[in-house]
């Protein structure tokens, strides 16, 4: 009888830790699931707004390419009126040529700018549908050095197409044993293309303020780790300020100038690719002044799971 006095204490003590440990877990597992409802309702909500989306877009985009066709043959009417001018010239007084050439060209221009602003309504359109399809695309064995020299080269030769006066310094650090890795290629290179566009733009706005001393410079490497591949892509432009910083991944958020077709959804884009369909992370970190970089990592397979 006074051994079980002596050890009650130790048993109730140990009876209080092993109820306190239960409902420690039964917590975490409560927690736990709730964040999965939680992610649950958000993902059938974008769901719906997607379908939505997808459906208004898909009904706006085709009286937009009328807008826009018509509004190019408009800018031609403009430009064979003017020839019609020129040769019946003889028949009008030098201020009435003037007025009417006058005339011509304000129709010329609203033409070309009606033109530009369906078309950047258009871009924002099938930016809406690219959300809405998410990850569509099959999964299949991809270089990702190889992607990424596809990537720059578009990114930079189409820059330079619109900027002749742009040049920057590329500089690679490439893990050479980075085996070929089984993903979806063109979610990816979508990522890759717009953080590479992005960085164009920033080192063409930094050349065009500072001095000629400046050399704009792209640093891109690749790493593979434990399963896991990092791409780092960097620039040495102007940087992003921590108000900005916060708001960067928002959608619809951009420094850019709205009319040159910028729809502020290519990083929010790119984050949903990287975090829900490659179930990676994406990352910057940035010095105002001195640079931006961001960064991907992505657990990635080697091999094709059909072939397993």
């Amino acid at each position: 009888m006074l051994w079980i006095i002596d050890t009650a204490p130790f048993f109730l003590g140990l009876s209080a830790y092993l109820i306190g440990n239960r409902i420690d877990v039964l917590r975490q597992k409560n927690r736990e699931i709730l964040e999965i409802q939680e992610q649950l309702i958000l993902r059938e909500q974008m769901a719906s707004i997607g379908k939505v989306t997808a459906g208004i877009a898909h009904e706006i985009k085709n009286p937009l390419n009328f807008v826009s066709n018509f509004a190019e043959g408009s800018a031609e009417v403009a430009g064979e009126l003017a020839e019609e001018l020129d040769r019946h010239r003889e028949k009008f007084t030098a201020e009435e040529l003037d007025y009417l050439r006058e005339l011509i060209n304000e129709l010329r221009q609203n033409a070309g700018d009606i033109k530009k602003n369906a078309d950047r309504a258009t871009r924002i359109i099938f930016t809406l549908m690219d959300i809405n399809r998410g990850g569509e695309g099959p999964d299949i064995a991809v270089d990702i050095n190889a992607l990424l020299d596809e990537n720059i080269n578009l990114a930079y030769h189409g820059y330079r197409a619109n900027y002749p006066d742009f040049n920057m310094d590329i500089k690679k650090s490439y893990d050479q044993s980075l085996p070929v890795l089984w993903l979806n290629g063109n979610s990816l290179g979508r990522v890759l293309l717009n953080l590479l566009d992005n960085a164009c733009y920033a080192l063409y706005q930094k050349q065009k303020t500072t001095s000629c001393d400046f050399l704009p410079t792209l640093t891109v490497s690749t790493q593979w780790e434990n399963g896991r591949l990092q791409i780092c892509i960097k620039d040495n432009g102007p940087g992003i300020s921590e108000g900005v910083g916060q708001k960067i991944f928002d959608p619809f958020f951009t420094t850019k100038p709205s009319g040159e077709g910028n729809t502020g959804l290519g990083l929010s884009l790119s984050k949903d690719i990287v975090e829900k369909e490659h179930k990676g992370r994406i990352q910057f970190e940035s010095q105002e002044g001195q640079y931006t970089q961001f960064m991907l990592q992505i657990p990635i397979r080697t091999l094709d799971p059909n072939n397993n």
